[in-house]
């Protein structure tokens, strides 16, 4: 796991640690402390003093792709999902990975067609059409405006 909720006693999400937040807040490896020293120090960090506490977060009925719009805006590799002011999960960028292979169908067989077509309505189905009448099957279909899906 990159990141952990923190909770308070209600169960309400109070804030986050991610690993960078502990790594942040651990000693520099060419201090001159002794490993007990190094112990010492970390053992005195509250999860409070490092937890980023304005956390962005999403409801169980938000899209995926507003979720993952929120997180490449944010920068961030993970959102708690609430219901009712109450923690139900995580999602995270890996999570996001595995939805779109499987929306892109790229754990099926088969062959991948792109094409760059004029901006119009019917022009999809007139494709569609075209893949279907000679014995095509569509497993997936893409699609995004301009020529540069970036």
């Amino acid at each position: 796991m990159r990141r952990l909720p923190v909770l308070s006693k209600k169960g309400e999400l109070v804030g986050i640690v991610s690993e960078k937040d502990l790594l942040y807040a651990s000693p520099s490896p060419a201090t001159s402390l002794s490993i007990c020293e190094l112990h010492y120090l970390v053992s005195k960090i509250a999860v409070g003093e490092i937890m980023t506490r304005d956390v962005i977060n999403v409801s169980e009925y938000t899209p995926l792709e507003k979720a993952a719009r929120i997180m490449a805006d944010n920068k961030i590799g993970g959102l708690p999902v609430m219901r009712d002011g109450k923690l139900v999960g995580i999602i995270t960028e890996s999570d996001l990975f595995k939805i779109f292979l499987e929306v892109l169908g790229a754990r099926e067989m088969g062959v991948r067609l792109s094409m760059l077509v004029a901006e119009q309505p019917g022009i999809l189905a007139e494709i569609t059409r075209v893949i279907a009448d000679m014995g095509g099957n569509i497993i997936s279909l893409g699609t995004f405006l301009g020529e540069d899906p970036t």
